[in-house]
């Protein structure tokens, strides 16, 4: 998602980003109460890699269009809140991290999730 057109609209593609992390973790949530011991086999669950790879594409460069989007709203406020936006970059990185590490795994339990 880093390569998206310097001309599209920063708020446009944050929406779009903020919708696909938040149903993949509306997912997850149903996915652990589940009680799944993997996404393999005869108990398959169509669907929690895909909503994982989704979380991370999306979490990806989050920050810069965070940026993007405060600043084209209001550029002081960008500048103000600079520390806080690189703070959402950081978590980015980190929640991308960890969603990287549950798609690593040969099965996602239920309770992996949770």
């Amino acid at each position: 998602m880093r390569d998206t057109p310097e001309h599209a609209d920063p708020a446009a593609e944050l929406s779009r980003r903020i919708a696909a992390i938040e149903e993949g973790y509306e997912f997850m949530l149903a996915y652990a109460a589940q009680g799944r011991d993997t996404d393999q086999g005869a108990q398959a669950s169509p669907g929690i890699r895909d909503f994982l790879k989704n979380m991370v594409v999306a979490l990806d460069g989050l920050g810069a269009v965070v940026q993007g989007a405060v600043a084209q709203r209001n550029a002081d406020l960008a500048a103000t809140c600079a520390a806080l936006l690189n703070a959402v970059d950081d978590d980015a990185r980190k929640a991308q991290g960890a969603l990287r590490l549950v798609l690593g795994q040969s099965a996602i339990s239920s309770q992996l999730i949770d």
